[in-house]
């Protein structure tokens, strides 16, 4: 099989191989890349918390799946709303 494609900015991305006490808590985590910082050599990766970005090394990043379109929570027995809207 061919290497995976390496990731690049706008590409959604899984964390993994960290290894450092607050590293291993991002193992798993996905984000989005919004940037390549040049002088660290790593990617700024927002997570979707609403909170600061991470910069993450390239060898740490792997593609991670697509999010979930739309068209995806339609679909959603529940038309993908959560329990408090239901009311």
């Amino acid at each position: 099989t061919p290497p995976a494609p390496p990731v690049g900015v706008g590409d959604r991305v899984e964390i993994f191989g960290l290894e450092s006490e607050s590293g291993k808590q991002l193992n798993g985590q996905v984000g989005n890349i919004i940037s390549f910082v040049e002088e660290k050599g790593r990617f700024q990766i927002d997570l979707g918390h609403g909170g600061s970005h991470i910069s993450v090394k390239p060898a740490n990043l792997r593609h991670a799946p697509a999010a979930p379109t739309s068209d995806d929570t339609a679909a959603a027995p529940d038309g993908g709303r959560d329990e408090a809207e239901k009311e």
